[in-house]
């Protein structure tokens, strides 16, 4: 908190009336995006949107869409179509060579969502402001929340959505929602009751909150730094270093890396060695960077090892400390940072 999470800002927030008509927003936003994720694709090394259903027939691409009036439109030979056509408007767009296809993206949502505020959503008065600053946040967000992934940045329990510090603690945080649209985007991709975005009444920072200590700042730590983090701490916070020496010299090896060529190798020779130590009967701890990777190593152990053996620690909030209060020789746990 001191140093990595220092930036962070802890906000106190309020609800308020006549949120929840801007729902809407959120679900337009979600559900074109989804659309235009399938609708972009590489032909003839370009980028196009195409509005219409893209497809194989005889070995070669073809593009059905619907013209003005409705009538289906057939391109036999999508490839050879737009090498020879300049003008595509009818049937979609190509994607600027020198646009960034997350800004051309963007730039597309923007326009939709604006256009059709302007003649299909009525927003409240009081919120024209607030939504029109809202939008490029909403935008980055939704795409934020596709790329999102369960059980690496956040877990759905009990039909909530709870945010995952997996970069660092591995904390489960509970009573974290995330701010300008996030929360509510990550509730539609996974079919839970929406909340409404509330308003920040009070923030503080991290830094800002233990600054406040001013000279009556202490604290224990085992895993410091280099210099330059020490330095950061006694800049930002006017604090002394105090190295205290270990009570018993560390019987820690480190081992040689080792590289797997893919997944399936990389789970095969964890498992392989983490069985390797059980056979000696020794304690042994394994540390993933995240909750998916956890799961997976533990199911694979499973199948391999005595299931009474294997014991995960993943989840802060679901009691699983008392799994881990004691360790028997041959016993395997399968972590986050929760355990490191």
């Amino acid at each position: 908190m001191l140093i990595d999470d220092s930036s962070k800002i802890a906000r106190l927030a309020t609800s308020m009336a006549g949120m929840d008509q801007l729902h809407i927003i959120y679900h337009v936003l979600w559900n074109r995006i989804v659309y235009l994720q399938d609708k972009i694709i590489e032909i003839n090394d370009k980028m196009y949107l195409l509005y219409g259903k893209v497809g194989f027939e005889e070995g070669k691409m073809i593009l059905e869409y619907a013209d003005e009036k409705g009538n289906i439109i057939k391109i036999s030979d999508l490839r050879t179509y737009l090498a020879s056509t300049s003008d595509i408007s009818h049937m979609g767009q190509s994607i600027p060579e020198n646009e960034e296809l997350d800004v051309f993206i963007k730039k597309i949502l923007d326009i939709y969502v604006r256009e059709l505020i302007k003649t299909s959503i009525k927003i409240p008065k009081k919120f024209v402001d607030f939504v029109d600053t809202q939008i490029p946040k909403w935008i980055d967000n939704a795409i934020v929340a596709l790329n999102y992934q369960e059980k690496v940045h956040y877990v759905v329990q009990e039909d909530l959505i709870k945010p995952v510090d997996y970069y660092s603690t591995g904390i489960v945080q509970s009573s974290t929602n995330w701010s300008d649209g996030l929360h509510q985007f990550l509730q539609i991709k996974h079919n839970l009751k929406m909340t409404s975005e509330t308003f920040t009444t009070n923030f503080l920072s991290n830094r800002g909150y233990f600054t406040r200590y001013g000279s009556n700042l202490f604290g224990l730590t085992g895993t410091l730094g280099s210099e330059k983090t020490k330095q950061v701490l006694v800049d930002a916070y006017k604090v002394d270093l105090v190295m205290i020496p270990n009570l018993r010299r560390k019987q820690y090896i480190s081992l040689p890396d080792m590289v797997a060529m893919n997944g399936t190798e990389w789970l095969e020779e964890v498992c392989r060695s983490a069985m390797n130590e059980s056979s000696k009967e020794r304690g042994i701890l394994i540390i993933c960077e995240t909750i998916e990777r956890s799961i997976l190593i533990a199911e694979k152990l499973k199948g391999e090892y005595r299931p009474s053996g294997i014991k995960l620690y993943t989840m802060n909030n679901m009691n699983q400390e008392k799994n881990v209060e004691a360790v028997y020789p041959g016993e395997i746990i399968i972590a986050t940072n929760l355990a490191g």
